[in-house]
């Protein structure tokens, strides 16, 4: 869950339709010279959950992300060619997220 909308209201109707729901914040790595608010939208993404009363997990996937998609993306760049982070992110840190909250 980022705290936005599209997730704040997928697990409501997830919830709603009578899944067991359980919000997942995912920090991941941002630059020294980026101003992150991951702070920020984690709270965000906690009030949700409290107001829905679903279970809240923080995973910490600072290291895959900076390695698996961050390291891919200039390694890529360097040689030409135009990666796709997107698809390395689902690969390693979304599909880990689910794995880990089990």
């Amino acid at each position: 869950m980022s705290g936005g909308v599209d997730s704040s209201v997928s697990a409501a109707l997830l919830q709603r339709a009578g899944y067991d729901v359980t919000g997942v914040f995912i920090k991941v790595w941002q630059p020294d010279w980026i101003t992150c608010t991951w702070r920020e939208d984690r709270l965000d993404a906690m009030r949700v959950a409290a107001k829905l009363g679903i279970r809240f997990v923080t995973l910490d996937l600072e290291e895959v992300y900076k390695r698996e998609v961050v390291d891919y993306m200039i390694a890529e760049y360097r040689v030409g060619r135009t990666p796709n982070p997107d698809v390395m992110c689902n690969r390693y840190v979304s599909s880990a997220a689910f794995l880990i909250g089990r």
